[in-house]
């Protein structure tokens, strides 16, 4: 009977849709200190994962798809050399444009 009643309800509610009112929410407002990688010590970093987004976008060559300029490569070096020196585990994410 319990089944019985629940399917009949499942049924008119089916055939419903409900407004919902409009949610109003306070604005959120966080203020922190801005830090870089070089404040942080092999205390803040032994162990941690720390999430690296760096622009890796490089000319290539277009007929064998060799790097031709790896400038921004070589300036992510430091960064990560810095986090690895310090107990970090990195996790790095970048994306490629392809013309």
């Amino acid at each position: 009977m319990m089944m019985m009643q629940r399917n009949q309800m499942a049924q008119q509610v089916a055939g419903r849709r409900f407004a919902r009112p409009a949610l109003r929410r306070a604005p959120v407002s966080v203020k922190a200190a801005k830090m870089s990688v070089g404040d942080m010590g092999k205390a803040d970093l032994e162990g941690k994962v720390v999430l690296v987004r760096s622009d890796l976008n490089v000319p290539m060559d277009k007929a064998s798809g060799a790097i031709t300029d790896d400038t921004r490569i070589r300036a992510a070096c430091p960064t990560l050399k810095y986090l690895s020196d310090n107990g970090a585990k990195i996790l790095l994410t970048s994306h490629l444009v392809r013309v």
